[in-house]
């Protein structure tokens, strides 16, 4: 008898590695028309438009192509524009991004399903909209787009807004991009499937995928630490194919988001002006990266990112600042010089 089990189980052990191995053969490359260049990570519609006179420049002039993660769906806040509240809310500015995005170039965007929290305290957002479902759905999106860059929120408290959605928004992206090349992450993500013409299958087909960097900006009001540090790029600089500069490009696909846009005339104008006066820039800090190193889960990050040197990405926006800012924003970006990444 005992021979007879053992000889019944080899049968079986033998049968269950020959499937495993049939199963283990290397997925086919993904869906090519997701791949992108450049990935954004955001937690509301309109948080794109921080970084749009940036991406609508590489769009046009570089042929860059872009993706957008949006962590929620804006499902909170005044509506400037009718009486629409909550999910109903969620749905028009849905629509106001797909627009605006579409304005300068971008037609691929997915949102996910957090709820739009008010306050600063990031736990609570990763709480709210669940952690680790949320990182599974950013891994998966990173494996399917395959950015060679990542844009998103600086994940540190800094002398700002300071959002906990925005700083959610960049935790998730800088695990993400950490996590996409690691095949033991979400494993279920880049098992074959038995038969991808068939229903049923367990595997999703994916391919593990390490992204080269990951850039940083910030709505911060106090723009020290960016200084002298990282890419710079000019939002005065002319589309040559709408022969305006791309501050306006960002301020068109801006006016898309209706229910948000509570500035009046002489108030768009204004900002649209003192834009097209400017130049903006994408900036490496090590400072803050040094404090970013101290969380467990962001060193192996800091540690990857562009051969391993970590760049901080501030975004210094002052289209959308508030009046009282804006004046800080002229002297600030007053006889600033440029340079492209």
């Amino acid at each position: 008898m005992r021979v007879q089990v053992s000889v019944v189980l080899a049968i079986l052990l033998a049968t269950g590695i020959a499937h495993s191995q049939s199963e283990a053969a290397p997925n086919p490359e993904p869906d090519g028309r997701y791949k992108v260049d450049i990935l954004e990570v955001v937690g509301h519609p309109d948080d794109d438009i921080e970084v749009a006179a940036y991406v609508a420049k590489l769009i046009e002039e570089k042929h860059k192509r872009v993706a957008v993660v949006y962590l929620t769906r804006g499902n909170s806040g005044g509506n400037a524009a009718g009486q629409e509240q909550a999910s109903a809310l969620a749905d028009i500015r849905e629509m106001e991004a797909r627009h605006s995005l579409a304005s300068y170039g971008i037609t691929n965007a997915w949102f996910l399903h957090g709820s739009d929290t008010p306050g600063a305290d990031v736990l609570h957002s990763l709480e709210q909209w669940g952690h680790g479902n949320s990182l599974d759905e950013i891994v998966r999106l990173v494996r399917i787009t395959r950015p060679e860059i990542m844009l998103t929120w600086m994940p540190n408290y800094v002398v700002g807004e300071n959002h906990e959605d925005h700083q959610a928004a960049g935790v998730l992206a800088t695990e993400a991009f950490d996590l996409a090349a690691n095949p033991l992450a979400f494993p279920e993500q880049v098992e074959a499937p038995r038969d991808h013409l068939s229903i049923n299958n367990y595997g999703e087909g994916l391919r593990p995928w390490q992204p080269k960097k990951i850039y940083y900006f910030s709505d911060t009001t106090h723009f020290d630490f960016f200084q002298g540090k990282g890419p710079e790029y000019r939002t005065i600089d002319v589309s040559p194919s709408r022969k305006l500069p791309y501050s306006r490009v960002a301020a068109e696909a801006w006016s898309a988001y209706k229910t948000q846009n509570d500035f009046n005339q002489a108030q768009k104008m204004e900002s649209v002006g003192e834009l097209a006066g400017h130049e903006r820039y994408l900036r490496g800090n090590k400072k803050c990266a040094d404090r970013l190193r101290a969380g467990p889960r962001l060193r192996s990050t800091a540690a990857r990112a562009d051969s391993g040197t970590w760049w901080t990405v501030g975004f210094l926006s002052c289209f959308l600042a508030s009046p009282r800012h804006r004046a800080t924003c002229r002297s600030l970006f007053a006889g600033s010089t440029s340079r492209f990444w």
